[in-house]
């Protein structure tokens, strides 16, 4: 797996209350399906919003973790 997936994962964990499974499996996965597992896994993240304000919701999470931890600034 490459370096900083674990601390990225290990944070999203922390910041959304979801469960990554398999983190070398979770490392094939595209940003896209890291904001469809989100959804499906925590349908309250975020507290109460429309379903769209929820996802921009859980895309900026994620955007400001890969940045945080993995220097990515754009995905």
């Amino acid at each position: 797996m490459p370096a900083g997936l674990g601390e990225l994962f290990a944070l999203m964990e922390e910041e959304l209350g979801v469960d990554i499974w398999d983190a070398e499996e979770a490392a094939q996965t595209t940003p896209g399906e890291l904001v469809a597992h989100v959804l499906d896994t925590v349908p309250d993240v975020g507290g109460p919003m429309s379903d769209a304000q929820r996802r921009e919701y859980v895309e900026t999470m994620l955007e400001e973790l890969m940045e945080q931890v993995l220097g990515i600034t754009r995905y």
